[in-house]
């Protein structure tokens, strides 16, 4: 029987892009070892995101009939679910070509799973990969593209990687409180996926999640809120408003608390949150995301969309501990 590349001379050329994932499940020491970065050859989520990269680019060499393609971007995430030991790895390609990307993130995803297994082998040689699909594609005849057990799994709220075991504590004893601000979710037109998000989030570090509530877009509701919270809790984190639509009012209303109860913002947060999300998308300047202090409570105000959130989680949760703790008195 012979084997043919597929001739694509004719076929024009489009804006493609897949996401693709995979899991590697280890056993709890193992995992520890992974989460806070001590093991012997360095780095292991770090090492994997890049072997990930070198993945998508040698497709073509290593499957006989994929096409060389011309790769615009690839970018790789690593996730850690602590409950379940294991690690979340997926992977975003994209290009302008005749052909899709399906394979490269494919094989990114596999690439680095493989580099996670290798750099643990010589403490748990029995780690296991699973789960490993195509997520989601877009571009050529087919359009836009969802696997269906993406969507099945779209009414469950999303972990988040806090990326160290030791952050996997540093807010054991700290109060939360969580307020979404969306007229949608508060008239029950669609799910508040963010305010479950956080809150998983958070108690998986050790915080005490001691109230929650979904708001309007109003400005009255959010300060009653926050001044409830204050009384109740270390930390505030608000979801939504955050844009600059005309019912985008969080920020008017942060500015209103925080005037009146001798608070101020912290915008070195809001400047670190732009910055990241603009390597996901150039619309992230718009957003007045950001960070409040009014006595020795924070408050932090994310945009309403679960990549936001699951990104501010990322960055901010690390440093709430330090954050706190130099609000008590300690030393910088």
């Amino acid at each position: 029987m012979a084997f043919q590349m597929i001739n694509i001379a004719d076929k024009p050329k489009t804006f493609r892009r897949s996401i693709a994932h995979g899991f590697i499940s280890f056993e709890p020491s193992t995992f520890q070892r992974v989460a806070s970065r001590s093991l012997p050859k360095g780095d292991a989520l770090i090492l994997a995101e890049v072997a990930g990269i070198q993945g998508a680019k040698m497709c073509s060499q290593l499957l006989p009939l994929c096409h060389p393609i011309e790769l615009n971007a690839i970018s790789l995430q690593t996730k850690l679910y602590p409950a379940e030991f294991k690690v979340e790895v997926i992977a975003e390609a994209s290009c302008y070509g005749k052909t899709g990307v399906e394979m490269e993130a494919l094989t990114a995803v596999n690439a680095a799973l493989l580099c996670l297994h290798d750099l643990t082998k010589m403490f748990d040689p029995a780690s296991t990969m699973s789960g490993i699909c195509l997520l989601e594609k877009e571009g050529g005849k087919s359009g836009h593209w969802k696997n269906k057990i993406e969507e099945a799994d779209s009414t469950k709220s999303p972990r988040v990687d806090v990326r160290s075991a030791a952050t996997l504590a540093n807010l054991k004893g700290v109060t939360i409180s969580i307020l979404t601000i969306s007229d949608s979710c508060s008239q029950n037109h669609i799910l508040d996926k963010t305010g479950p998000m956080i809150k998983t989030a958070v108690e998986d570090c050790g915080a005490a999640v001691v109230k929650s509530a979904i708001v309007a877009d109003n400005i009255a509701e959010i300060v009653d809120f926050l001044r409830e919270g204050i009384e109740k809790s270390a930390v505030l984190i608000l979801t939504g408003g955050t844009g600059l639509g005309p019912r985008d009012l969080t920020p008017a209303a942060l500015q209103r608390f925080c005037s009146a109860h001798g608070g101020f913002e912290i915008p070195g947060i809001g400047e670190l949150l732009r910055n990241e999300g603009s390597k996901q998308t150039p619309m992230a300047c718009l957003s007045r995301s950001g960070a409040y202090c009014v006595g020795s409570s924070l408050i932090f105000a994310f945009p309403g969309s679960v990549r936001a959130v699951e990104q501010g989680l990322e960055l901010c949760v690390p440093l709430i501990a330090h954050m706190l703790a130099v609000r008590s008195g300690a030393k910088h």
